[in-house]
């Protein structure tokens, strides 16, 4: 196994918070699953360009390319002889740690520590990060422990013990953005390669047009919080500092559960790795879970049956008899849907750069709607999507091609809480009141006001399918999952019928003789002549970005393809 940098990092604070076993893996190569998901790179998109708006505040910087360790180290050291100076990811040791600050910047006889975070802000709310005891919040406690391990760092490093201020920089939603369309005076780009950690992973901006300064991000003077920490974090850090290298055994628990290093798993587990069923495949989280492993078992069949809560209770009698288990109750709900039925699927992105001049942050962006309708128990299903690559701002005509497609009375049928609370907060978003007031009879709003009496006209209204699933269905394949993904597939495969019905035979297919899920029979479109996989929904937001802000085109053939298909419907047809 490859060693990997044998420093002690924040990484390796934020594992040893969970598991102190995780440090040892880490420092000694274990292969880890992708700790990356589509929508954390999504996200990374925005933060990149964060990044560099915060490094436009300093246009004499230097950022610190670090193709290996000792170079990193070299450039820093002689960059930090110039005075005045500012470094983008200076590379810095000091007793065995390693940081890499995003800004660090010389202030008179003193330094500012820079952190840019993508987590949104206030400018004019109280500030958020103590709680009501006056003890720094868990909401925003990892950037503030980040910024106190550099500045424990830094002032290790430096001989002079000159001040130090730490700072955020963060997207603030008071901080209205001039710039229509701002995204697209970035291109994004492969950079230098960097054998030291970045948090930029490589990735440069490049700036194609002037900006006005200071937009998005707000500076926060956080030095008082991140002084109240060290303290606490010092004599930790010091101990697992001098103790990285060696494996100090964390006992098994449900941490455990999402392991990245799955060769690790294996061997803090032994035997128990492989027990099936495992006692993480039941929902949630058992009472006697800690009791059972602590004597050495980890099978579901272990734990007592007084321990375990009714959904825990179903699925272990859906795992002995391999059936589906329906409630006596869940027929009649369906039944009471009104027709026609449309099972809706939306795509939506919320970006932290702003689409549009003097919009805040994370605003929601809808993009594509998919639709199957049935107007009768035993009519055929029609399709119908909608899709705007063309226009930034697509949220009206998403509502308005919407309302036109599905009317106003019937039941639309979604998988989870997304559908309704995209369209109640667009119901607050568009210029349109009659639309406004057409969200507004169809919408749960919960305790939020509505914005518009809703009119008696309309009947239609939104029925939540997970939930029930989750209330009145079982199935033993679905270990503990309910994900629409894990649903489809459990379903495909233990009702063979389905795959016989019109609508869904387009989604069958085969690989090695065995039934492949609804997901892996979809159609690949393509981005620059390059196969793009939309399995999820995040993937969807980024192809959708690509093609708004990386000036790239999904070829013509492949834009239907985009619209995945309506998977309740193989759930929704044999339940009634």
């Amino acid at each position: 196994m490859a060693f990997s940098l044998p420093y002690f990092t924040i990484a390796d604070w934020h594992r040893a918070r969970s598991c102190r076993t995780k440090v040892y893996y880490g420092k000694h190569g274990y292969a880890q699953t992708s700790g990356v998901t589509a929508h954390q790179k999504l996200l990374g998109e925005g933060r990149y360009i964060l990044h560099k708006l915060a490094q436009l505040r300093f246009p004499d910087g230097e950022t610190i390319v670090a193709p290996t360790l000792a170079a990193g180290l070299t450039a820093t050291a002689i960059a930090l002889t110039r005075h005045p100076v500012t470094l983008f990811e200076p590379v810095i040791v000091a007793n065995d740690c390693l940081i890499r600050p995003d800004i660090l910047h010389r202030v008179g006889d003193g330094w500012v520590l820079g952190e840019v975070r993508s987590k949104i802000y206030s400018s004019q709310g109280p500030r958020p990060f103590r709680n009501k005891r006056g003890d720094i919040g868990s909401a925003w406690r990892p950037a503030l422990e980040s910024l106190a391990f550099q500045h424990w760092v830094w002032s290790l490093h430096q001989s002079d013990r000159a001040p130090i201020q730490c700072w955020l920089w963060v997207p603030d939603r008071d901080r209205p953005c001039s710039v229509d369309r701002l995204s697209d005076r970035f291109r994004l780009q492969p950079g230098p390669y960097q054998g030291v950690p970045s948090r930029l992973r490589g990735i440069t901006v490049e700036l194609l047009a002037p900006i006005p300064p200071n937009l998005v991000l707000t500076e926060v003077d956080v030095t008082a919080e991140v002084t109240a920490l060290l303290p606490e974090l010092i004599p930790q850090w010091q101990e697992l500092a001098a103790t990285r290298m060696q494996k100090v055994r964390t006992p098994l628990g449900p941490h455990c559960k999402n392991c990245e290093f799955p060769a690790g798993f294996a061997e803090c587990w032994g035997e128990l790795a492989h027990v099936q069923p495992h006692v993480f495949d039941l929902s949630g989280q058992p009472i006697a879970l800690a009791e059972t492993l602590a004597q050495g078992k980890a099978s579901a069949w272990d734990l007592p049956v007084d321990t375990l809560d009714e959904r825990q209770l179903l699925q272990c009698q859906s795992w002995q008899t391999g059936q589906e288990w329906r409630s006596p109750q869940l027929r009649s709900l369906l039944q009471k849907c009104s027709y026609p039925l449309h099972f809706i699927d939306f795509e939506t992105s919320r970006w932290v750069i702003p689409l549009h001049a003097y919009r805040p942050p994370y605003e929601q962006v809808a993009f594509q709607w998919s639709c199957h309708t049935q107007t009768a128990p035993d009519a055929p299903l029609q399709h119908q999507d909608w899709l705007d690559l063309d226009n930034p701002d697509p949220n009206l005509g998403f509502v308005r091609s919407l309302r036109e497609w599905v009317g106003d009375r019937g039941t639309l049928i979604a998988w989870g809480n997304h559908e309704n609370s995209v369209l109640r907060q667009l119901c607050y978003q568009i210029p349109d009141p009659p639309l406004q007031k057409w969200l507004a009879s169809i919408v749960s709003f919960g305790d939020r006001p509505r914005p518009h009496r809703p009119d008696p006209a309309i009947s239609l209204r939104i029925l939540d399918l997970h939930e029930i699933a989750r209330k009145h269905y079982m199935h033993p394949r679905l270990n503990g999952k309910t994900s629409l993904k894990t649903m489809v597939a459990a379903v495909w495969q233990t009702n063979s019928y389905l795959q016989v019905l019109p609508h869904l035979q387009p989604y069958v297919a085969h690989q090695d003789g065995a039934l492949l899920s609804p997901y892996a029979a979809l159609p690949t479109p393509e981005i620059d002549g390059h196969p793009l996989s939309i399995r999820e929904g995040e993937e969807a937001l980024l192809a959708y970005q690509d093609v708004l802000f990386a000036n790239t085109a999904i070829a013509p053939p492949s834009k239907p393809s985009l619209a995945k298909p309506c998977a309740n419907t193989a759930n929704w047809t044999p339940w009634p």
